[in-house]
């Protein structure tokens, strides 16, 4: 028997994507963007924001302990400028013997100066605080150094009892 030859009815298929298909993975993803881009941005604030908080509370916590160690009196001077913020921990003899600092960031520090004893207690009556802000968060973070020398985020009213 002797087939015929001719074309065949198959149609060959080509990989690849519509130009409907790319269209809605654009849409897709640009929608996608639009959710999670504010929400990274404040994310990346508030990660900046902490980072400053603990850098302040080393150099507190870091004079604290040089004064008991030595039982001398050691002064932190905690605040920030156009350039940000900066810590520096000083004592009478040696000078500055520690210093912190974040350059270009848009965290602001509020505080001043304040020495600790060689008992570890603050020259604070009856607090310091500290107060950290971010123009994309709008609630500020807090830092307070007690006379006796505590250093933490203050309590509410509700947590001591007030």
């Amino acid at each position: 028997m002797l087939q015929a030859v001719g074309k065949s009815k198959e149609k060959k298929s080509c990989a690849g994507f519509t130009l409907i298909e790319l269209l809605v993975t654009v849409a897709v993803l640009s929608v996608m963007a639009t959710i999670v881009f504010p929400n990274f941005s404040t994310l990346l604030a508030r990660s900046s924001m902490s980072s400053s908080f603990n850098g302040v509370v080393a150099g507190l916590n870091y004079a604290r302990s040089e004064a008991v160690r030595n039982r001398e009196d050691v002064t932190v001077t905690v605040g920030s400028d156009e350039a940000g913020w900066q810590v520096a921990v000083e004592t009478t003899d040696l000078g500055v013997i520690w210093r912190a600092s974040e350059d270009g960031g848009n965290v602001d520090v509020q505080g001043g100066s304040l020495t600790f004893n060689a008992l570890g207690r603050s020259s604070c009556d009856p607090k310091c605080e500290f107060v950290f802000s971010h123009p994309k968060i709008s609630q500020d973070l807090f830092l307070e150094v007690n006379r006796m020398g505590r250093i933490g985020k203050p309590l509410s009213s509700s947590e001591d009892g007030g």
